[in-house]
Formats: C-alpha cells, sequence, structure tokens
C-alpha cells in the first residue's frame, strides 16, 4: 500500500509532480518507494549495515557480547538513538537481508521515551525508507520529518503503522527536503516496553545531473564570463 498526503492525484508513472510546492508521498512498499525515487530523478542511496569498515565496531551478538556507540556515520547520513542514554548497535537477529540489522541499546527510557532512533543528514536528502520489526507485538511506528524544527512533519502510515514480528516497509518522499528523521514506537507504557529493528534503507539523494545537462551549464558560464569581459 501506498499513498499521497496531501491527498492529490498525481501519477508518478508519468512523473507529473509539482515541485514548486513541496509534496509528501508516502509509502509502504519498497518497490513503489524505489520506483518512485526512479521516476522522479533522485539518486539512490542504500544502508543495508553490512559494512564492516564502518558498523564492524558495533556488532553485538550473543557469544562477544553487546557493542555499541553513541553515532555512526554512513553515506552523509549520522544514525543515533532517541534518547540521551541510549545508544546504537547491530545484531544477527535484527538482520532481514544480509547479517545484521541495526537498533537503539537499551530500547527507549521507559516509562517516558519510546524505543527508536534518529537520523541526521550532512545534507538536505528527499526520500528515506527501510524496513521495521518488533519482537514485542503489536508495536506502533511513527515516522518524524526535521522533527524538533519549524518545519517539522509527523507521518501518517495509517492502519499500516501498527507492526508484528514480521518486517514492515516505511518510507516516504518530501519534494523540498528535510535533514532529520525519527523512527519512533508508539505503544510503550508504564508496564509494558517494546522493542523495534530495521534494516534495508534507501535514501533519495539530490539528481546528478546528466552529462547534457552539464554541457548547457558549461557553456551557460561561458556566456556569461565573455559577457562580463566586455
Amino acid at each position: 500500500m501506498s499513498y499521497l498526503k496531501p491527498i492529490a492525484l498525481i501519477s508518478l508513472a508519468a512523473g507529473i509532480v509539482a515541485h514548486a510546492q513541496a509534496e509528501i508521498f508516502v509509502f509502504t512498499d519498497r518497490a513503489l518507494y524505489l520506483d518512485a525515487l526512479n521516476t522522479m530523478g533522485y539518486t539512490q542511496v542504500n544502508e543495508g549495515f553490512e559494512n564492516d569498515a564502518v558498523w564492524g565496531g558495533v556488532r553485538s551478538t550473543i557469544t562477544g557480547g553487546n557493542h555499541t556507540a553513541p553515532s555512526i556515520t554512513n553515506h552523509g547520513i549520522t544514525w543515533t538513538s532517541n534518547n540521551a542514554v541510549s545508544q546504537v548497535t547491530t545484531s544477527n537477529g535484527a538482520a532481514r537481508s544480509g547479517s545484521w540489522g541495526f537498533y537503539s541499546l537499551p530500547h527507549g527510557q521507559p516509562p517516558t521515551i519510546g524505543d527508536g532512533f534518529i537520523g541526521h543528514a550532512d545534507e538536505t536528502i528527499f526520500g528515506v525508507g527501510g524496513f521495521i520489526r518488533t519482537n514485542t507485538p503489536p508495536a506502533g511506528i511513527s515516522l518524524w520529518l526535521d522533527k524538533e524544527s519549524t518545519s517539522e512533519v509527523q507521518i501518517d502510515f495509517g492502519a499500516a503503522a501498527s507492526i508484528s514480528t514480521g518486517y514492515h516497509y516505511f518510507g516516504v518522499i518530501k519534494t523540498d527536503g528535510f535533514t532529520r528523521f525519527d523512527y519512533l514506537e508508539t505503544e510503550f507504557d508504564i508496564d509494558e516496553q517494546k522493542y523495534i529493528f530495521a534494516d534495508d534503507f534507501s535514501f533519495a539523494k539530490a539528481p546528478v545531473p546528466e552529462p547534457m545537462t552539464m554541457t548547457v551549464l558549461g557553456l551557460g558560464l561561458l556566456g556569461l564570463m565573455k559577457r562580463k569581459k566586455k
């Protein structure tokens, strides 16, 4: 399932998207999200938490114990927990594909703060999507863009926000971009803690100009330089 917010009759397949006014596209299907990235011309960057050169220091295993860090940065995204006490880690049990999946440890600060994690981008990105599951069903997922700023937006996944032990997909494209995303668990309470795990993210970064575009830009700059010399 995927839908648009605000609700509008916009054809992604035809590429009819009004970039002059920001639009938000909400996805619960990975294939549709990736098709939209391609149709809209964004550069796709993937994070599966498999790169040992980046994530090797936060590999938690049954035999080796827990290994965490306050933050890890890869592909221009800095991953942190959603609270000041917890850190980030990876484990085999959290993986959807490959060997490793991602989560916060400890899982939130009950009873006041539920489980979750934050991504800070070092430049504007236009989309984020990934798989989330829980081992304490039922649980709920909320996604915020640019939380704690004047431009914060809470993404509504409707009934799909309720998750179980299988992986569920949550993605969004925002055409005017954002630099922070928060995936938060929403069903925790003082008597029942909820845990979430994540894997296989894809980000939408600014399009890379095609060679012809670069040529046109170059000719334009040369023309500007010539006019300045006159």
